[in-house]
């Protein structure tokens, strides 16, 4: 038996949590968020939603875009995105030692 948790991060509404961290994973590591975007099996008009609520919710850009021409277009996470992306990744392991801590407790016997 195991426990898994999802944590996600709201303001007026929810806006990160592991979909939006991993599309901005993926946008860091392929340098598109089409590409991104279709690396998750997203719509790219989803990938797009996600973006723009974060920027709602937090009032920053998660990622820079520069439109494509001859040699197609980019994309670049912020640096705002990864400072956010680095504390979600510190909160999640912090929460998740402190949930399996108590799950273990709990659920040993069970």
């Amino acid at each position: 038996m195991r426990l898994s948790i999802k944590l996600t991060i709201e303001n007026e509404k929810a806006f990160f949590g592991p979909g939006t961290y991993t599309l901005l994973k993926y946008v860091e590591e392929k340098g598109s968020l089409l590409t991104a975007a279709e690396s998750m099996g997203l719509s790219y008009s989803k990938a797009r939603k996600m973006i723009k609520n974060y920027k709602e919710q937090t009032g920053h850009d998660a990622i820079i875009s520069q439109a494509g021409g001859i040699g197609g277009g980019s994309a670049k996470i912020t640096e705002h995105a990864k400072i956010f992306m680095n504390k979600y990744d510190i909160l999640l392991d912090r929460t998740q030692e402190l949930i399996q801590k108590n799950f273990k407790e709990l659920y040993e016997e069970a």
